[in-house]
This record gives C-alpha cells, structure tokens and sequence, in this order.
C-alpha cells in the first residue's frame, strides 16, 4: 500500500505512520501534559474577583469575609426555576452543618440580580439563614471566572480554607455531592 503525504512517499503501515508522525505526536502529547497541569491547578475564589456585593437593607459583602474557612457559594437567582427548587435543599444543608460544626463553614448566596431588596424578600420567604448579596454583573463576572462560562444558574461551588474551588456544579446540585465534597475539609 503507497500513500502519498505531504509529497512524501510513504510505505508500510501504522508503524511507518507512527515513525513518521513522531515529531507530531511528541508535539501533541506535550500540549495535552501542560494543558493537563494547568487545568488540575484549582482556582482560587478570592483571587477571581475584588468585587463587593449589595446586602439587603444596605451595606456591602466581600466575598474575602469567607477567608479561613471551608465555604458552599451558590449562585441563583429568584427568576431561576431550577434555582427556587434548589433553595430548600441548600436550607437544610446550612442548618444541619451549622448544628454540628458552628461557624467553621461558611455559607454564601450569591443572587445574579440587582433588586437587591426583592432578593432580600425573596431569601426570607424560602428561610435562608445564611448571608446573601446581589449584583448581577459581578455575580456572573465570578461565576465566569470560576469556569462556568455560559453563566448557567443554579451554580454551586465548594471552597477549602485558602479560598481554592474543590467541587463546582452547574445545575441542581446534590445533597451527596455536597457531603462527600465537605467531609475532607471539615475533618482538619
């Protein structure tokens, strides 16, 4: 069998292929290494954004208030139908945490919305205890920075102590994915 690539004659099958197609495949394999380190290297939260966030009744959240600690960050929205169905697990979540582990854990509800009063409203009415904040620009500036670039809503993200992103998930997330994901930073 005679092949004919790049102007070169070719014979004799895959070896032949692969011999001749070594610089390549070297080339390849060494950007899929690199590409591979990068993307195991975890973002971190704090670094992604210096924004500050509206609270209901006035005043300003950083996010850095988190520092030092564990933290489950949700990003929702009150126009998000899959967002209000997720709100009453993530109640749940904060309360059984809070009851066993106090303020070790950090929970944040970060709203893509700027009616931050209507937000306000709205978190009382689903029982969220723990703090939130809006701003739609910022919220999906971080959400983006934090790879999830669509913006898609609801999206959960699962920080260690250094603010670096252990567990994120776009969609509804499980109360399982949220405990499995916990559990080796709370034991420190």
């Amino acid at each position: 069998m005679n092949w004919k690539i790049t102007g070169f004659k070719h014979r004799g099958g895959l070896l032949g292929t692969l011999r001749f197609a070594q610089p390549t495949w070297l080339l390849l394999v060494g950007l899929l290494a690199v590409s591979g380190a990068m993307a195991e290297e975890p973002i971190n939260f704090y670094a992604a954004t210096t924004a500050a966030f509206a609270q209901p009744g006035g005043g300003s959240l950083k996010i850095d208030n988190l520092k030092g600690r564990p933290a489950v960050v949700n990003f929702w929205a009150t126009w998000c139908p899959p967002c209000r169905e997720e709100l009453p697990l993530l109640v749940k979540v904060h309360a059984r945490y809070t009851k066993k582990y106090g303020d070790k854990l950090g929970f944040l509800g970060l709203a893509v919305e700027d009616n931050v009063e209507f937000v306000g409203e709205y978190a009382r009415a689903y029982g969220l205890e723990y703090p939130i904040a809006a701003g739609r620009e910022p919220a999906i500036a971080l959400m983006q920075a934090l790879g999830n670039k669509q913006a898609g809503m609801p999206y959960t993200v699962v920080l260690d102590g250094d603010g670096r992103v252990v567990y994120a998930k776009r969609g509804l997330v499980k109360e399982k994915d949220l405990d499995r994901a916990l559990a080796p930073l709370l034991r420190r």
